[in-house]
């Protein structure tokens, strides 16, 4: 275990530099890894790009039913580290609302118990397609 996480630090380093030294200043980096060394590329990322430049640790669902063949519990998502080259500089690209996108709000009063805002909106835009298939 020892060995093979050395060498993969010793690999992803000059890699995470080298994208580091690559962004434009008002760039970004989006790192995709799953969760058994997450932690440890958030430290090298620190350590990278500077803890200060730290955009966020966004989660990936990658699969959307559990796969029924973990040990324990099936993984179904992944991480992906987000990093500016100089947080200052960074600006999100933010799209302006059409009525359409407006006329599409949700209501919270459709959350059922122990259902996310993202749970609520998946299940209506399922349920929207699976009546346009009728």
């Amino acid at each position: 275990m020892g060995r093979f996480h050395t060498a993969w630090l010793n690999m992803m380093y000059p890699r995470l530099r080298l994208a580091a030294n690559l962004l434009r200043d008002d760039g970004v980096c989006f790192i995709s890894i799953d969760d058994t060394e997450v932690h440890n590329l958030r430290k090298l990322c620190d350590e990278t790009f500077g803890e200060e430049n730290f955009v966020a640790e966004l989660i990936w669902e990658r699969a959307y039913s559990p796969k029924n063949d973990a040990k324990y519990i099936s993984k179904s998502h992944d991480y992906v580290l987000m990093y500016a080259r100089f947080i200052e500089k960074y600006q999100i690209g933010r799209l302006p609302r059409t009525k359409e996108a407006n006329s599409r709000s949700v209501s919270y009063t459709h959350l059922r118990a122990h259902e996310t805002v993202l749970d609520l909106v998946c299940r209506l835009l399922l349920e929207k397609k699976k009546k346009k298939k009728k």
